[in-house]
C-alpha cells in the first residue's frame, strides 16, 4: 500500500532515474501492534529513502 502512495515518485523525473522496489518477504513471529503507525513510520522511511536517492544524484 505504501508504495502505491508514493509510486509517482519512483518513477523517472528531471532526468533522474527511475527506482525499483524489490520486495522479499521472509516468515516473522505474529507480534501485536498498531498498524496505522506502522505505515506512517513505513511511510516517511520510504519517503526519506526516495528523497536521499535524488539529493545524491543531484549533487
Amino acid at each position: 500500500m505504501i508504495a502505491s502512495l508514493v509510486q509517482h515518485r519512483l518513477q523517472s523525473e528531471n532526468g533522474l532515474p527511475c527506482i525499483q522496489v524489490i520486495k522479499e518477504y521472509e516468515s516473522v513471529l505474529l507480534v501485536e501492534c498498531y498498524p496505522g503507525q506502522l505505515n506512517l513510520g513505513e511511510g516517511a522511511g520510504i519517503r526519506n529513502v526516495i528523497l536521499g536517492f535524488h539529493r545524491q544524484d543531484l549533487g
